[in-house]
């Protein structure tokens, strides 16, 4: 369920602002059709029903700037750990070739005394 967090986040995002660009569309439409009781003057209503449309259709479109970053932050810090720790695990391989064992010196040590007697 949490794996692949960010592109499921950038997924629902789109989906959202997809859906609601067009419900705000769908609303507009409906705005101008039906406010005809309300509003008498033709004009009026078209040019709410554009205000509506265009700024329901921005603010979805904004939102999802937010949100569609948000996932690929996400995604690009899941990358950057996994490179992260690909190089820590190499580093440590490397040390731990480099590097002698200071137990193995007591163990040797420990061998020659137990030989001497």
């Amino acid at each position: 369920m949490f794996k692949n967090i960010g592109e499921k986040i950038k997924t629902l995002t789109l989906i959202i602002t997809i859906t609601g660009m067009f419900f705000s569309v769908v609303a507009g439409i409906f705005f101008i059709i039906i406010m005809t009781d309300i509003i008498d003057e033709f004009a009026y209503r078209v040019i709410l029903g554009a205000l509506i449309m265009i700024a329901g259709s921005l603010i979805f479109w904004i939102g999802g700037f937010t949100m569609y970053g948000f996932g690929e932050l996400i995604d690009r810090t899941a990358s950057i750990d996994k490179k992260l720790s690909v190089l820590l695990r190499r580093s440590n391989e490397k040390k731990r070739k480099e590097t002698p064992d200071p137990l193995n010196e007591i163990r040797q040590t420990d061998d020659n005394f137990q030989q001497q007697f």
